[in-house]
């Protein structure tokens, strides 16, 4: 009776931790845009947005809803880029290369670093 009730204990204490730490990793990561090999924008998974895309190549829009991020609109020949699948905090990118445009995912600061490389 002290086992299974140990066991309950410890499953309920698992649950939460994933339910309270996934929350943490939505709030804290963050879409990083890239236009033409230059750095156009971070914005941040946890607040819906859309965010125009204009450079010299064309037109792209991104939907940031519901913790994930998706191009909703191109004005590229095929759109490929809007049958990808949208990215969140299982990471992902979103590659148009007619617009040059690279959709990836920046975890937060809460992740654990083990080492960084410069």
């Amino acid at each position: 009776m002290v086992l299974a009730g140990g066991i309950l204990l410890a499953a309920a204490a698992l649950f939460l931790w994933g339910v309270f730490s996934g929350g943490q990793e939505r709030a804290s990561s963050s879409v990083i845009v890239t236009a033409a090999g230059s750095f156009y924008g971070r914005y941040p998974l946890a607040q819906d947005a859309e965010v125009i895309i204009e450079n010299p190549y064309g037109r792209n829009v991104l939907r940031i809803q519901n913790g994930q991020a998706f191009m909703a609109e191109a004005d590229c020949d095929g759109g490929d880029c809007l049958q990808m699948q949208p990215i969140g905090t299982h990471g992902g990118t979103i590659v148009c290369l007619p617009h040059r445009v690279v959709v990836s995912l920046e975890q937060g600061t809460g992740m654990n670093v083990d080492v960084v490389v410069r």
